[in-house]
């Protein structure tokens, strides 16, 4: 085993599957269905990343003040980590897929390089958001080639934080476990509550003071004309991420190397902590890959909200028939029944989007 690199075995099945997968889009793609569609998408992901990259429309964008683009990004970047941590809560332990967890559970290798070879699988992945939000974030940075690098380095790090939280609260009970569940799904209503609060300011045009509900709540010890991303409780919400912020914000190399070798350094100590922790999470990974494939199963069977069960609590609720009791009453009835039963989670990201 060498340090950073794990397993020469999970790296060779890693190639494997890469290969496996590029040769099974190559399968596809000599057929005419499955050619038409990978064109199609193709030019759309392209157009989609020209449009990210470029204006359209012949305007020149403002770079923001390099004061403004720390709060906005740490704003932004509170955000991802909050959804992160929420799916780390739910999936403790380490995931693996169904169709190779006992095999690798069994294979002669070390805990520490199964870790990394989940990282790694991980990284690979979260590599094509980070190229795109990349794209789309540096545009109005002061510096727009270090924003793109640091929030490559900020995409690669939040896959190993989410796996970190998750392996952790596999060394606890279920009861704490859940416990922290909700405590974590309060905070991310809050944070949430708080950034649309800022972000409503900054469009309407009001102070913080002036908002409806929350104004007096957050308007004490604010000045009325100050950026409302500059909140107190925004920025203390915010504070582990400044580093990441202050990276991403600068405008020449001398102001962004320092905070990138402190980021990379950061990112590569979370690898190591997260691989070398003493916490025996197999029963919970062997448990959460049966509950995810399951999901998968379902999904592809029905689609949609078939793809969620329903929790006990949710299963009591008495849905009304908005609709009456005809026949096409009760098809509305069964689908709004769907919704709130098991699709709350794409409620609120429904929500979100739209606001």
């Amino acid at each position: 085993m060498t340090l950073g690199f794990g397993s020469p075995a999970l790296n060779l099945l890693l190639q494997l599957k890469l290969r496996g997968a590029v040769r099974r889009q190559w399968r596809r793609m000599r057929t005419p269905k499955g050619f038409v569609l990978t064109l199609i998408g193709t030019a759309a992901f392209v157009l989609w990343i020209g449009y990210l990259s470029f204006s359209f429309h012949g305007e020149e964008l403002t770079p923001l003040a390099p004061m403004a683009a720390e709060l906005r990004t740490r704003a932004f970047a509170g955000m991802l980590v909050v959804f992160s941590l929420s799916n780390a809560l739910s999936n403790r332990g380490l995931f693996l897929p169904k169709a190779e967890i006992e095999r690798l559970f069994s294979a002669p290798v070390s805990r520490a390089d199964l870790v990394r070879y989940r990282l790694l699988s991980n990284g690979l992945r979260s590599l094509l958001g980070g190229l795109v939000l990349g794209l789309y974030g540096a545009r109005r940075m002061p510096g727009p080639v270090w924003a793109f690098l640091g929030i490559l380095l900020a995409m690669q790090t939040l896959p190993v934080v989410n796996q970190c939280v998750a392996i952790a609260l596999a060394g606890l009970g279920p009861k704490t476990a859940l416990r922290l569940k909700r405590v974590g799904s309060f905070l991310l209503m809050a944070f949430l509550l708080l950034l649309g609060c800022v972000a409503y300011a900054l469009v309407s045009g009001r102070t913080m003071a002036e908002l409806p509900l929350v104004g007096a709540w957050l308007a004490p010890s604010f000045p009325p004309g100050a950026d409302p991303f500059a909140h107190p409780l925004l920025e203390l919400a915010t504070w582990p991420l400044a580093p990441w912020a202050r990276m991403i914000r600068a405008e020449t190399l001398g102001a962004f190397l320092p905070w990138f070798l402190g980021c990379l350094a950061v990112h590569v100590l979370l690898v190591e902590l997260c691989a070398r922790v003493p916490i025996d999470f197999r029963e919970l990974s062997l448990s959460t890959s049966v509950r995810v494939a399951a999901r998968v199963a379902r999904l592809r069977r029905g689609g949609g909200v078939a793809a969620t069960r329903a929790s006990a609590s949710a299963a009591l609720w008495r849905i009304p028939w908005f609709f009456g009791r005809g026949p096409l009453g009760a098809i509305a009835w069964r689908k709004c029944a769907g919704m709130a039963r098991k699709a709350k989670g794409a409620f609120w990201l429904a929500l979100i989007a739209l606001a």
